[in-house]
């Protein structure tokens, strides 16, 4: 090859990528108008003899005599030519570089190729390693988007085969809440085939819920989402089904949400054995209520009148015995039997308050600090707000007045405070209580995942008590930050839409 020879060179499509100025002469084409044309509509070769075109791609080898060149004005040249393909990746082919010549053009060109050869050469060198770069590049891309494609497909089907598989409900809506994805367990939880709700509005939202339906949808349009949400559904016999909903939104291609996907769990049978676990807890609690007023009535009637007339009996032996050591027996008897009676009567208090059922939760917790500040001896700062002036249900009392007593025992008994406060305040639609003391706290979570953790029975028996009335406990503690705990339960309505109590 010398200087006068042109070169054309030609990507894997067998797109010109570089024509130099030798090529632009004889084809009648510039670089700028040949770039990414086919090599076949520039480099037009005809069979001299026959006239006919040359098919395109020819073998790699030295043209055979007889070549043409049409030129793009029509007119035609005999050239000469020598087609070279530089391999590509994994065998395939490369770019191709065509160097072809005017036959009558040689001899000059040739004595012009001795003068200008090694700076041909250098720089048929260089493009010919930005030819080869540029391809290794362009076969690196194809492979990674090869790779690309075939791990999205195996996600794909992945991604299939978990939805078929799942045994919770997943429906995909779009945003006109059209069904456009129903797998296996959603035709088991709500009857309806794949074929019967594909396309259609989602059947199974009974009429009650379609606000609070239409509602989460837009959420799901806007980008939101639920976890664990609670609602009825219907199944295609009718009947209606508790389920807990999870939810997410679906993208575009331009990745604006353009629908939901739902995880749907039919919880019918986990809320009946809810709902039979508090009744049974509540006629336990009931039960349990009235045995403690029973033995608290035993005790404080009974049991007080016989230590009475005990301690009636010793002060009076004490006063007729003449021997000083028998008359201060009689009196160190009478002093137990006193303390007895003390004892007799703080354990009626705890069984069963009298002050709870007579006078209500505020004197109750009042008679219940006092005592507990005298046994304990720690300061101890009470405050009622809104309490006094109208009882709450007997319920409310009972449950509030237990976890109020459950927290102040386990203060006294595991935390080590110096001072404690108790504050009950009656607000428009529920009760608070908070006990905080400035003890020695714990880590909550710790304590409550340890199925053998000192106070985790007792917190646990007062979440369930405050569950029974629609309650709620929360505990905020940590070590050496002492302990908060609030108790929050809701005042029931009266007819008129005020809450009762």
């Amino acid at each position: 090859m010398n200087v006068a020879d042109a070169v054309i060179a030609s990507d894997i499509e067998d797109r010109i990528i570089f024509m130099n100025p030798a090529a632009e002469a004889l084809t009648g084409w510039t670089r700028e108008e040949a770039g990414g044309r086919p090599i076949a509509e520039v480099f037009r070769a005809l069979d001299e003899a026959t006239g006919g075109p040359i098919p395109w791609p020819r073998p790699e080898a030295e043209s055979p005599r007889g070549i043409v060149l049409s030129r793009r004005d029509g007119r035609t040249v005999p050239i000469e030519d020598s087609i070279s393909r530089l391999p590509g990746d994994a065998g395939r082919a490369g770019v191709t570089v065509v160097i072809f010549r005017g036959v009558d053009e040689r001899r000059p060109a040739e004595e012009a190729q001795r003068q200008a050869h090694p700076e041909l050469d250098r720089r048929v060198a260089e493009r010919t390693a930005e030819l080869a770069a540029s391809n290794a590049a362009l076969q690196a891309e194809v492979a990674d988007r090869r790779k690309a494609d075939e791990e999205l497909q195996r996600a794909n089907q992945a991604l299939r085969a978990l939805i078929r598989a799942s045994p919770l409900a997943i429906v995909a809506l779009d945003a006109e809440g059209r069904v456009t994805l129903w797998n296996p367990a959603a035709e088991r939880t709500f009857g309806w085939g794949e074929g019967e709700v594909l396309g259609r509005p989602l059947p199974s939202v009974p009429e009650e819920v379609r606000g609070e339906f239409a509602a989460g949808l837009a959420r799901s349009l806007g980008g939101g989402d639920h976890a664990g949400h609670e609602t009825r559904r219907l199944r295609k016999d009718g009947t209606a089904i508790d389920v807990s909903l999870w939810t997410a939104p679906l993208y575009d291609a331009q990745g604006e949400p353009c629908g939901r996907l739902g995880v749907v769990e039919d919880i019918t049978e986990r809320k009946r054995a809810e709902e039979a676990r508090t009744a049974l807890l509540r006629r336990i609690v009931t039960a349990q209520e009235e045995e403690r007023n029973r033995i608290a009535r035993e005790l404080h009637d009974q049991m007080g009148q016989h230590l009475a007339a005990l301690m009636l009996g010793l002060g009076a032996l004490a006063e007729r015995v003449r021997d000083p050591a028998a008359a201060a027996e009689a009196r160190r008897i009478h002093e137990i039997a006193d303390r007895i009676g003390q004892d007799v009567h703080r354990i009626a208090l705890e069984l069963r308050p009298t002050a709870l059922d007579d006078w209500g939760l505020e004197k109750a917790l009042t008679n219940y600090a006092a005592e507990w500040c005298r046994r304990a001896r720690v300061q101890l700062q009470t405050r009622f707000v809104g309490t006094g002036h109208r009882r709450l249900p007997p319920t409310v009392e009972t449950a509030l007045y237990r976890t109020v007593q459950e927290a102040m025992t386990n203060v006294f008994k595991h935390a080590g405070a110096g001072r404690v406060s108790l504050i009950v305040e009656r607000r428009a639609d529920h009760i608070l209580a908070i006990v905080e003391d400035d003890g020695r706290g714990f880590e909550v979570e710790t304590v409550m995942r340890a199925p053998d953790a000192a106070g985790r029975l007792g917190l646990l028996g007062m979440q369930e008590r405050a569950a029974l009335v629609g309650g709620t406990l929360e505990i905020e503690s940590s070590p050496g930050g002492g302990t908060s705990l609030f108790v929050r339960i809701p005042l029931p309505e009266d007819g008129e839409g005020n809450c009762r109590g």
